[in-house]
């Protein structure tokens, strides 16, 4: 096009020309024809270079005829090739603006996600000083057992939120991954569709890989609570207890980062149904690509969110279950020991010597 626009200018230009000479022919011919011959004497000469010009006016006009015949040859063979360029290019713009809800949608989940992970972080949050009092105790008069149950309803809906997150980032990055592939060669020849990742991007696929391992080891530790004795079970259940605020702060971390990649997501929307030109063409194009990888990306954090998420649920499930356990035998002492079977009533009135051994059942439990 640029080249048509050239050879359109010489056109113009040419057309200039002619147009000046006939203008200097018209005026001998009037002339001539109002038998002006003062006039025409005097402009003899000029007669003279009219023929003269006549005959450039006609190599003139010949060349341009020809270029003007070039040039329409050269519209007809890209006339195909335009449609369907444009064609193309108007599907995807409706294919990436059709995404757009998808998109956030998904960083909204990631907001509720946040929202509800800050919630979690409240109810567990001081569970380890309860599980290691100076009187073992007063676990069981300080201890709200649909504490536990809520922390993990939480944790499911925190499962279930980011779960609809990357359903509809996956939606929206299987729509323009389908659209980018139909393009026609002449659209994505040159252009990979592969992106490089970011620093934030590499940042957080090194926290993952060092929190997997994390998580190895804390899955491993359930097992020996599962397995262990009730003193070695409860010194392992302490010690996980105490380490869940960082898995939590690390899941929240998690979910900032595919809330980012909603963002970004956006973004590259945004940037694809912006001005185009030539020279952001294929940067423009690319932004197909970068949505379908960064969704891909988000995908696998999600994965890495669900395991943090389903390993504390394991460890609050396991910790319910001890303290249950550890409240029913107390129940059952009280029981048969003729004391009230309320715990505060059972501070209030029973003997050291009730105190004193069921102080030593639950210190077993908690390796005290």
């Amino acid at each position: 096009f640029v080249a048509i626009a050239s050879k359109s200018e010489i056109c113009r230009k040419i057309f200039g020309i002619i147009r000046k000479f006939a203008t200097s022919i018209t005026t001998i011919t009037e002339a001539i024809l109002a038998l002006d011959v003062s006039a025409v004497i005097s402009k003899v000469k000029d007669i003279l270079t009219a023929i003269g010009l006549c005959r450039y006016i006609k190599q003139f006009a010949e060349g341009c005829k020809g270029l003007m015949e070039k040039i329409v040859t050269l519209f007809e063979g890209a006339a195909d090739k335009l449609s369907l360029l444009w064609k193309a290019l108007s599907s995807a713009k409706d294919k990436m603006a059709e995404s757009l809800k998808d998109v956030i949608d998904a960083q909204s989940f990631c907001e509720k996600a946040g929202e509800k992970m800050k919630q979690l972080r409240r109810s567990t949050d001081g569970m380890e000083r309860q599980l290691n009092p100076e009187s073992p105790l007063t676990l069981l008069k300080s201890f709200n057992q649909t504490r536990f149950g809520d922390s993990i309803n939480v944790a499911r809906e925190i499962d279930d939120e980011m779960v609809a997150a990357k359903s509809k980032m996956e939606n929206a990055a299987n729509m323009i991954y389908q659209e980018y592939k139909s393009l026609p060669p002449m659209i994505t020849d040159g252009i990979s569709d592969t992106v490089d990742d970011d620093d934030d991007v590499e940042l957080a696929k090194t926290r993952i890989a060092s929190m997997e391992s994390e998580l190895d080891d804390m899955e491993k530790s359930i097992d020996t609570i599962n397995s262990a004795d009730s003193l070695q079970a409860g010194k392992v259940l302490y010690n996980e207890v105490s380490n869940l605020p960082q898995k939590i702060d690390a899941c929240q971390d998690m979910i900032d980062v595919c809330r980012d990649c909603a963002s970004k997501g956006q973004l590259s929307i945004d940037s694809f149904l912006g001005k185009w030109s030539l020279e952001t063409a294929v940067s423009q194009i690319q932004q197909m690509c970068r949505l379908v990888s960064t969704s891909s990306f988000m995908k696998e954090v999600v994965v890495h969110i669900q395991r943090i998420l389903l390993v504390m649920s394991r460890l609050l499930q396991e910790l319910k279950k001890r303290v249950k356990s550890a409240a029913n035998q107390a129940q059952q002492f009280l029981s048969e020991s003729g004391v009230e079977s309320k715990v505060e009533s059972m501070i209030d009135s029973a003997g050291d010597a009730v105190a004193d051994k069921l102080d030593s059942m639950m210190g077993k439990f908690l390796g005290k």
